[in-house]
């Protein structure tokens, strides 16, 4: 997680962490916990969303462009 949010930081980009389970629920409990590591990590205001897709078991970190401020 350390070298996706330094990458980020050097693009000027943000994060987009996406879940995947069963149910819609359990996709975003999956990105939230993911979402929380990586906020503790220190991710600028503005920095990072979150997002339920399909099914599956894993949560998908994207670099995606910062919205304009």
């Amino acid at each position: 997680l350390e070298r996706v949010l330094e990458l980020a930081r050097r693009q000027g980009a943000a994060l987009e962490v996406v879940g995947h389970g069963a149910s819609p629920a359990l996709a975003l409990e999956r990105a939230r916990r993911v979402a929380r590591l990586v906020a503790e990590l220190g991710v600028p205001p503005g920095g990072l969303s979150v997002r339920a897709a399909g099914a599956g078991e894993r949560v998908e970190l994207y670099l995606v462009p910062r919205p304009p401020s």
